[in-house]
């Protein structure tokens, strides 16, 4: 009777665990697509585009994306879970559509918040229902990853001309400070409820870190200096 009880719960397990697996692969299957859209909608100002560039670098944006956020997240025993969001996606593709139509590769990638939920562990059971004060540390420290990752991509893009990875580079950049407006579908909503006044500051780095980095690299790269050393100063001093 024992052996069975333990051959069902093993079963049981085995069950959640796929079914967990199928959802997160249809979730980066749903970003796979939004990101390969918007990259595709930049064509239009292309001039002989290297199809192989633009296909690398898609999957390595949908991927920092995906993976970043949940590694930082994991170090608070957070799992974050996608929602699908196809309004985003239509309003997304129609405002890179629309600048990108002038001869400027923008993409315009808005993208609704994840669910922070408690990771079902020993760990993560103790410690209670996630709070904002973590939330604030995932969102901030993912965004000073996304920002240094950006400037990889746009570092390359200058040194070889490229414009998939400027696309790459300017696609997270603009993620990030999108991802801050206090929206209820992004962090910045949470943000903005534990510290209006940092939050906004946040969210101004962000954007000047965006606008900048259509200047040049140098300006760019500045911005984001300037965003980590504020992210660091106001850690250190228990800020958020």
């Amino acid at each position: 009777m024992q052996t069975e009880t333990k051959d069902h719960k093993t079963e049981s397990s085995s069950t959640i665990a796929k079914s967990e697996n199928r959802k997160e692969a249809e979730q980066f299957v749903y970003l796979l697509i939004f990101v390969a859209v918007l990259f595709g909608l930049t064509l239009v100002d292309a001039y002989q585009p290297n199809y192989t560039v633009y296909a690398i670098c898609i999957l390595a944006v949908a991927l920092v994306i995906f993976f970043v956020k949940r590694l930082v997240a994991s170090r608070y025993e957070v799992d974050l879970e996608n929602k699908l969001w196809i309004s985003g996606l239509i309003f997304s593709g129609v405002a890179t559509l629309f600048i990108s139509a002038f001869g400027v590769p923008f993409v315009a990638p808005i993208l609704n918040t994840t669910d922070y939920v408690r990771s079902k562990t020993l760990r993560g059971l103790k410690r209670g229902e996630v709070t904002v004060k973590e939330k604030w540390h995932i969102a901030i420290f993912s965004s000073v990853l996304f920002l240094l990752i950006a400037m990889a991509f746009l570092y390359l893009s200058s040194k070889y001309s490229s414009q998939p990875l400027f696309v790459g580079g300017a696609f997270l950049v603009t993620y990030t400070f999108i991802n801050l407006v206090p929206y209820h579908k992004f962090d910045g909503a949470f943000l903005a409820y534990h510290n209006a006044i940092l939050s906004i500051v946040f969210l101004l780095l962000a954007f000047f870190t965006m606008v900048t980095v259509y200047i040049n690299f140098t300006s760019g790269l500045f911005m984001t200096v300037v965003f980590i050393l504020f992210s660091l100063v106001t850690y250190r001093l228990k800020l958020w």
